[in-house]
């Protein structure tokens, strides 16, 4: 097998972890971009450098990306909002000014907050409809990306939905439970699903389109969606209480929208809208070009979720 040389930023999250161990155990050479580096462990076949993408040192971003076939960038500003433009738009800016475009991919991680969720199906067609400056920045960063594909940037696009791992706290997941455990059983519609994906899925995926240079150009929606109810179903397995009082998700939805202006609940407009919203997520694409099979049952991740985190 030909020894690789694989770039990687966002390293030191939960995806970039396991793709940084794929790669070592596969005896490729990886190179690790992050403001972080004492995160990572010492590897023969691992160099680290270290820069801020909110503040890149152009030295160490020309060194990070020379001789790489593959670049995956994960890396990303999800919480700081001074920092988003920076990081998302002006930090993949300098990568791209820095790679080498006649030699290396770039595999991109974007956001499928990008679309209008008012249609009810999101293709890779659909509207772009950003409404916070997390997704703004992201689609942002996806235009920069197609004007250098026309000056031979190979790249592929992957936009998850919400992610979801058995490491990764989630906000989603704390508040279904926290509804569960205070003997709350939300009444939510059939058609209501929720977007998300497990990150099992999402590392299969980078693995395999890292392997695949005839996927270049392309971009992908990637959700596996389900049933918010079918969520809440499995969720309540998992609690000991067989009590619950229904709450109808219009009152629900009213009390989170009370507490957000009072300023007692940070939670966005799109994530109230989250517990009715009935759009799906197409991921028919996907599953076509790679031949990609999603994790059909969400109950086993979901009880080692919970065990994990309590």
């Amino acid at each position: 097998m030909k020894q690789l040389r694989i770039g990687i930023t966002g390293a030191t999250g939960f995806i970039g972890m396991q793709l940084l161990q794929h790669f070592i155990e596969a005896g490729h050479s990886v190179a690790i971009l992050t403001r972080s580096p004492e995160k990572i462990d010492e590897h023969a076949n691992v160099t680290v450098y270290s820069t801020d993408l909110a503040q890149p040192d152009t030295a160490v971003l020309n060194a990070f990306t020379a001789s790489l076939d593959v670049l995956y960038h994960l890396a990303g500003e999800l919480s700081n909002e001074a920092n988003m433009q920076a990081v998302n738009v002006e930090g993949t800016s300098a990568l791209l000014e820095a790679m080498d475009y006649s030699k290396t991919r770039l595999i991109h991680l974007s956001s499928m907050g990008i679309f209008d969720f008012k249609n009810e199906t999101i293709t890779e067609e659909s509207t772009k409809t950003p409404f916070n400056i997390y997704e703004k920045t992201k689609l942002a960063a996806e235009e920069l990306i197609e004007k250098e594909e026309m000056k031979g940037l190979k790249v592929v696009v992957l936009r998850p939905s919400i992610v979801l791992g058995h490491q990764m706290k989630s906000s989603l997941l704390t508040q279904l439970l926290r509804l569960i455990r205070f003997g709350i059983d939300l009444k939510v519609g059939v058609k209501t699903y929720a977007k998300v994906v497990l990150a099992e899925d999402l590392i299969r995926a980078l693995k395999l389109i890292g392997t695949k240079d005839t996927l270049d150009g392309q971009r992908y929606n990637f959700s596996n969606d389900v049933p918010l109810k079918t969520l809440l179903t499995h969720l309540k397995v998992t609690n000991e209480s067989r009590l619950y009082f229904p709450l109808a998700v219009k009152l629900f939805q009213l009390g989170l929208r009370l507490g957000r202006a009072l300023g007692v609940l940070r939670i966005s407009p799109e994530g109230i809208a989250f517990f009715s919203s009935t759009s799906t997520i197409s991921n028919e694409k996907i599953k076509k070009d790679l031949d990609f099979e999603f994790t059909a049952d969400y109950r086993p991740f979901l009880q080692e979720y919970v065990t994990y985190h309590t």
